[in-house]
């Protein structure tokens, strides 16, 4: 009878033990579940996805509007342009010593030398007359 009762007792004792180990495991294992990194990184992961598509999207339309800007800033330069003036057939008259524009007939002299630039070339003419 007292072997039968210390064998029920040790079962006991380490069913108990077992018991208290396995929930110690579980109670460890949900530590570690609330403490892990994995779900933070997964979705600090998705977070720099989103953020990276709106930095692309924000460099697009960036780079678009640069690229209208710069053409509209082309149009406006050839609009004022020099050799838009003379692709018109206009010419530009300047004097032969300065390179400065005549833009007035009191800028030149009779007998003056000038260049007079066209689209397609020079020209090296002298004053012969002035009419105001």
């Amino acid at each position: 009878y007292k072997l039968a009762n210390l064998n029920g007792r040790l079962q006991h004792s380490i069913k108990q033990k077992l018991d208290q180990v396995f929930s110690q495991c579980n109670a460890l294992n949900q530590r570690l579940q609330l403490i892990s990194p994995l779900p933070i990184i997964k979705s600090q992961h998705s977070n720099v996805k989103q953020l990276q598509k709106q930095l692309y999207n924000a460099m697009q339309q960036l780079l678009q509007q640069q690229r209208s800007n710069l053409n509209q800033q082309m149009r406006t330069l050839a609009a004022v342009s020099p050799l838009s003036t003379l692709e018109r057939g206009y010419s530009i008259a300047t004097t032969t010593d300065s390179d400065r524009v005549l833009r007035n007939i009191d800028d030149v002299e009779l007998g003056q030398h000038i260049n007079v630039r066209l689209q397609q070339g020079q020209l090296a003419c002298e004053v012969k007359g002035i009419s105001k």
